[in-house]
């Protein structure tokens, strides 16, 4: 568990995510594309910033990405480092959360850009997400 927060409201947003990423992955385990709603897509993006991609640290030097989203108020950079190259995942919320979770979007669908001036480095990211 995530020990700083362990508050009904974190469980509840927790519980969010979890049914709507699975609930993605059931559509598409089916053949069906369904998009994760964008506010709820926006929270879990959100907490991914805030919570789980902390776990990527363990001792790595994580690479610096920026999400930005086409469809919310979503603009975050994970472990900024000026001295390093930033890379761009920009993309509506409902594709950004299920590749920030690992699961890869369909080839045919051309959703999430990677951008910046080291393409290698948001692959690298993804790799590790």
């Amino acid at each position: 568990w995530w020990e700083p927060s362990q508050n009904v409201g974190f469980v509840r947003r927790r519980q969010l995510i979890e049914v709507a990423v699975h609930g993605w992955d059931a559509a598409n385990a089916a053949g069906r594309s369904e998009a994760i709603p964008s506010p709820v897509a926006a929270v879990g993006i959100a907490e991914f910033a805030e919570v789980m991609s902390l776990d990527q640290r363990d001792g790595a030097d994580p690479c610096p990405v920026r999400i930005v989203a086409t469809d919310a108020d979503v603009d975050v950079t994970l472990f900024a480092a000026p001295d390093r190259t930033t890379a761009v995942l920009e993309g509506s919320t409902s594709d950004l959360l299920p590749t920030l979770w690992g699961r890869r979007v369909p080839l045919d669908r051309p959703i999430v850009a990677i951008g910046g001036e080291v393409h290698e480095i948001a692959p690298r990211f993804l790799a590790s997400a």
